[in-house]
């Protein structure tokens, strides 16, 4: 199976930088300054983990910093997946919800009853709405159980792969830019205001208008219909805790539950479910077949170690 080494995740997350740097550049859009310091905090605290880490010798003071160093990556990977949204959605054109609508319709999905189903009993919603928000917690709970039972290498491979899932959903955000199966087929006020809401709508029209200059990352929105990465990452958050056994049923139950809330609570069309778990699949099937450096050690510290 492809491991990631430290070296493979911070040229993806240095590269990532840049290119919504230059994404940014282009549409004239800006960082908040506001919150620009933190951020920057934050990134020197990563890196000055990552400096100090080659000078420890101790099994439990390398898992904390390969625990903090990675936390701090992937929440930096997430922020620049937020933030090169914005600048993918002030250069987009149009939207496609007709299409993916006719999709929908081609499959025999009625996205319409399905939302008045959950509508219309509030105990459905009281549990999908937090489902769909586990996405911001589970991730943090896999990396933390990954590299305290000696599985680093294994959360850089999922850091770096969802990494990837981000750039290919931007790529794909560029082309079919759409409003949500909600305001399709509900409209901008619904009797029942999903976990999503609708705000990303007026986001996008006023970040392609010029109206929106200063991007804040402590307040960006998904903008994102298709693929879902709600999608995406259900899948991704399952495979990547795997090896930790006692995580497998929480996995399953809680990701399984968010996969289902999508179509309604992330107002997907069930073509965004689809393509965000062939996406998925699809990263999977790569990180299987190719092999990236992996250091011995690593490699036999993997084997050894029993499954907590």
């Amino acid at each position: 199976m492809v491991t990631a080494t430290r070296g493979h995740l911070w040229g993806l997350v240095i590269g990532g930088s840049l290119l919504v740097a230059i994404g940014f550049r282009m549409t004239g859009l800006s960082v908040a300054r506001s919150t620009g310091a933190p951020y920057l905090a934050m990134i020197g605290l990563i890196a000055g983990v990552a400096a100090l880490r080659g000078r420890l010798t101790d099994a439990r003071q390398l898992r904390l910093a390969d625990l903090i160093e990675l936390l701090g990556l992937f929440c930096w990977v997430s922020a620049l997946g937020g933030l090169g949204s914005y600048a993918v959605a002030a250069a987009s054109h149009g939207f496609h919800d007709a299409a993916l609508a006719n999709i929908d319709s081609a499959m025999g999905f009625d996205w319409l009853a399905t939302y008045r189903f959950f509508a219309g009993h509030s105990w459905l919603t009281a549990v999908t709405a937090p489902a769909y928000r586990t996405i911001f917690a589970t991730p943090l709970v896999v990396i933390a159980a990954l590299t305290m039972t000696g599985r680093a290498e294994r959360a850089r491979t999922f850091v770096a792969v969802f990494g990837v899932a981000l750039c290919v959903c931007l790529f794909s955000f560029y082309f079919l830019p759409a409003r949500s199966a909600l305001a399709y087929h509900v409209g901008m006020a619904p009797g029942y205001m999903p976990a999503t809401g609708l705000d990303h709508v007026a986001i996008i029209e006023a970040l392609r208008g010029g109206a929106v200059h200063v991007v804040d990352p402590a307040r960006i929105v998904g903008l994102i219909t298709f693929p879902s990465f709600h999608a995406v990452c259900a899948v991704l958050f399952t495979w990547s805790g795997w090896p930790v056994a006692r995580l497998r049923m929480p996995l399953l139950l809680v990701n399984g539950m968010m996969l289902a809330a999508t179509p309604v609570e992330g107002t997907h069309y069930l073509i965004d479910v689809i393509a965000g778990l062939a996406l998925a699949a699809a990263l999977i099937g790569v990180a299987h077949r190719r092999n990236l450096p992996a250091s011995a050690a690593a490699r036999h510290r993997d084997r050894t170690l029993s499954p907590a």
